[in-house]
């Protein structure tokens, strides 16, 4: 995760995603309900999100997604 180009450390994900302990339990999600952007203009762009974790039994984890804004209205 991002905050200014810069990785959050745990307490920024536990405040910016709701996820009291940055522990997310197994099943359940975490979100940040007022994220957003914005732009005057239909853009093209890509970008990647990531996710570096650390799992009870101490195994590192990471999970990435690709981010795809279209320059047009509708599906790809």
């Amino acid at each position: 995760m991002s905050c200014a180009g810069e990785s959050f450390d745990d307490k920024n994900f536990a405040q910016w995603y709701s996820c009291p302990g940055a522990i997310i339990p197994t099943g359940e999600s975490c979100s940040d309900e007022n994220n957003w952007g914005g732009s005057d203009l239909l853009e093209r762009s890509r970008g990647l999100w990531y996710f570096v974790g650390v799992r009870d039994d101490g195994t590192t984890v990471m999970g990435t997604s690709e981010i795809i804004q279209l320059d047009r209205m509708g599906s790809q």
